[in-house]
């Protein structure tokens, strides 16, 4: 019987050797975290296998049976109906269209105010835009810009698990315009602007952006969430040095989102 495991990446390694591990150990249905506030990372999986007794990056931290998504989607998930997650586009937007989502391992699933400050502002940029998902999870944002009416939507994460919960939920809505990969699609540089969605929190977001800096010139919008309000000044501090101009700030619970333009010089 498979169990699930997650473990701890050691504070000396890094998160890449830290997941390679976890790949050659036979773990399936891979998947990362940052807890928020804490310079930690867990990380987890499953697998029927005997586990070596030591691991070079990563602590154990729990073993338990394997997870039921559909049963945590059951619990968290505001939309869940019938085996699925059913998002009405029509309460964060003006396009009457639902969003299918298979109950997985990627985030977004609708239970965290996030989710849903992304969505309500993706209708007012993101149509007829390209459009480049940092951190895409399940998917969620990358189809639902598709049916606000994207041109193209890249959706990039480093969890491989991730990326495959966001493949079904792509095949389910029958969507083609949408791409799930751990770089960039090159059919992005058909654009000469792009839309770039980061949903995560604010040291997740400083890795990612450092990653992609090959990127930037390309990105003319930005729309973030997954900031918490006390983070507020310091992220804001972090953006202006990255030379992003604030337009639009929205909040819900103890959470700040935020839209904004990149100036090229």
């Amino acid at each position: 019987m498979k169990k699930h495991y997650q473990f701890l990446a050691k504070p000396s390694s890094l998160l890449q050797d830290a997941q390679n591990e976890l790949s050659e150990i036979g773990l399936e249905d891979l998947y990362v975290i940052q807890e928020v506030n804490k310079e930690q990372w867990l990380l987890g999986g499953t697998t029927s296998k005997t586990l070596p007794e030591v691991l070079q990056h990563l602590e154990l931290s729990s073993i338990e049976p394997q997870i039921d998504w559909a049963e945590q989607s059951a619990l968290f998930s505001p939309y869940f109906s019938q085996g699925k997650i059913r998002v009405p586009l029509s309460a964060f937007s003006s396009i009457d269209k639902e969003l299918l989502l298979e109950p997985g391992a990627g985030f977004g699933d609708l239970s965290h105010p996030t989710t849903n400050l992304t969505l309500k502002n993706l209708s007012e940029y993101v149509k007829d835009a390209y459009v480049l998902d940092i951190g895409c999870g399940s998917g969620i944002l990358s189809l639902a810009a598709s049916l606000i009416g994207s041109i193209f939507v890249s959706g990039i994460d480093i969890d491989p698990a991730a990326l495959s919960h966001a493949e079904k939920n792509k095949e389910l809505n029958s969507i083609s315009n949408v791409e799930f990969s751990m770089v960039p699609s090159t059919y992005l540089e058909q654009g000469s602007s792009w839309i770039a969605l980061m949903n995560m929190t604010f040291q997740e977001q400083k890795m990612a952006w450092g990653s992609l800096q090959a990127y930037h010139k390309n990105i003319s919008t930005l729309i973030v969430s997954g900031i918490l309000t006390e983070q507020r000044d310091a992220y804001l501090t972090w953006s202006y040095e990255n030379g992003w101009d604030l337009v639009k700030e929205s909040k819900e619970e103890n959470w700040s989102s935020f839209v904004f333009t990149i100036s090229k010089e």
